[in-house]
């Protein structure tokens, strides 16, 4: 018989199975899609987008081929090979909402597959929402440790934000710099005098990208391909783990395998499963839910009788773009596509995160759109601009946004927004970043900072959160659902909260927290 039974192939599902699997119990685990039918660019970006046949290969000629995808939305969402595991997740989860997010991937990897491989290790303040005793709070740590050397990060520098990430112990070194994030670093190191009464910091980026060759995957070599897949295996992606796991003889995979309800019985947890041969029923003496937020809420109010999700995180975001007039008519350069150096900042005890990207790599109607004149000239002006430009990101703590998700017979509604305090606040950010990148000589673009639609961020979490003494659509500190026998959410939605931090290596760390408590019961 199958021990434990894990739903979903992404990343806090590896995480769990990496410990339950030292215990040489057999795990089961259920992939509700395929492998996703990809391919990577193999020569630089700089190369391959002068071809056309490539170019509409990889990219999309113009947002309308894009489906009903926002303006406000990231640029990883807009590109094709992603937007083809994304497309279908409302239609199979039968959601309804006002335009495109929620976002989710049923595919193998979930969405490890078009993340920005964002990492952190959750302060002090978040931890102390956690309802974790001392012991507890090692444990994680130890997990956290663990997880990090498994699936490699780097950004290892003895910069401003070495302790807010907390992960250079076991980091790689960082990723090269191209000229114009070299240019504004060494600026900022120049000036932080003026920012001694402010909490503004600038440092390297910490990701769970490779620096160095690390098993089979090889180390960043910077050919720009970031958004559009990395032939080299660079980018962390949970397929990785999974074909690790496949090596372990007690553990079993089967993909095309879509869970469709949680079956209540405490003493014989079963799930009714969707394949290409009909439905099926598995059972197993736990059933640990890692499905993503959206798909992991669904299956668990459904299996409860609950109308209306109460909790729900989702994290406020907004994105901008800064000129450089400095460096003005300087050569365009393939570089590193992810975040190459991040900032943060606070603003009524709001705690931001952000990151500046350099936008050569990106898809051009990103921009061209948002430029208040015609296509023809909006091209024009971009191109002799866009060598002295960084894109930026923000990130606030999902507490800021609200969320109105109910069920109605089969079907999630969806719906969401920021209230006008969050927006003001958004304003307020908007002022201190114009102001402090202005003091090494950037300068914010008018009319470039957009407020991300709700739910665009994809940091979903805390549905189904962490409660020293839950109830009913909680979880306990172990993540067993409240109403359900044997059933345990792994993934962000038992999360208690999400802060302005990249949280997946935080749920990765507990999920596989989660596993080592199971098998020592």
């Amino acid at each position: 018989m199958i021990d434990y039974i894990v739903i979903g192939s992404g990343p806090s599902s590896v995480a769990a199975c990496y410990s339950l699997l030292q215990s040489e119990k057999k795990v089961l685990m259920l992939e509700g899609g395929d492998t996703p039918k990809i391919s990577f660019p193999t020569e630089p970006f700089d190369i391959w987008k002068k071809k056309e046949i490539l170019q509409k290969e990889w990219t999309f000629e113009s947002t309308s081929l894009s489906g009903n995808s926002s303006k406000n939305s990231s640029p990883k969402l807009r590109t094709k090979q992603n937007y083809k595991m994304i497309e279908k997740f409302h239609q199979l989860n039968n959601i309804k909402s006002n335009n495109e997010f929620p976002i989710g991937a049923i595919v193998s990897g979930g969405l490890s597959n078009l993340w920005g491989a964002g990492i952190a290790y959750p302060s002090t303040d978040d931890m102390s929402i956690f309802p974790f005793s001392p012991s507890d709070k090692k444990i994680f740590k130890a997990s956290f440790e663990f997880i990090s050397q498994k699936i490699g990060i780097s950004g290892c520098s003895e910069d401003d934000l070495s302790d807010y990430f907390g992960v250079d112990n076991y980091s790689q070194k960082t990723t090269s710099l191209d000229k114009l994030q070299n240019f504004v670093f060494e600026k900022y190191k120049k000036n932080k005098h003026k920012f001694a009464t402010k909490n503004f910091k600038i440092g390297r980026s910490r990701l769970a990208v490779l620096s160095e060759d690390m098993n089979d995957r090889k180390g960043c070599n910077s050919c720009g391909n970031c958004f559009y897949g990395c032939s080299r295996s660079s980018i962390y992606n949970s397929r990785y783990s999974l074909e690790e796991l496949k090596k372990n003889k007690n553990f079993y995979y089967k993909n095309n395998h879509l869970v469709r309800k949680l079956i209540d019985s405490p003493s014989n947890p079963s799930i009714l499963v969707e394949t290409k041969n009909g439905e099926r029923v598995f059972s197993a003496k736990k059933i640990l839910i890692g499905a993503g937020v959206i798909s992991t809420t669904k299956l668990v109010y459904t299996a409860l009788n609950l109308k209306e999700v109460k909790s729900f995180s989702s994290s406020p975001t907004a994105a901008f773009m800064l000129w450089m007039p400095q460096l003005l008519g300087s050569s365009p350069s393939t570089s590193f596509g992810l975040a190459q150096l991040s900032f943060v900042t606070n603003i009524r005890n709001y705690k931001s995160f952000g990151s500046l990207f350099t936008p050569t790599t990106l898809p051009q109607y990103n921009f061209l759109e948002h430029m208040f004149m015609k296509r023809r000239f909006a091209t024009s002006v971009f191109r002799s601009i866009i060598s002295s430009c960084l894109v930026g990101n923000l990130m606030l703590p999902g507490s800021l946004a609200r969320a109105n998700i109910f069920f109605d017979k089969n079907t999630m509604h969806f719906r969401g927004g920021y209230n006008k305090k969050t927006l003001a606040i958004m304003n307020e950010f908007k002022k201190e970043l114009r102001w402090s990148f202005r003091q090494f000589g950037l300068y914010l673009i008018p009319g470039s900072f957009r407020i991300g639609d709700f739910g665009s961020d994809i940091h979903y979490g805390s549905s189904l959160p962490m409660k020293a003494n839950p109830t009913i659509g909680q979880t306990d500190k172990y993540g067993k659902i409240i109403g359900l026998g044997g059933f345990y959410a792994i993934d962000s939605s038992c999360l208690p909260a999400i802060s302005e931090k990249s949280h997946t290596l935080t749920m990765m760390a507990n999920s596989h927290r989660i596993g080592k408590h199971l098998v020592s019961v």
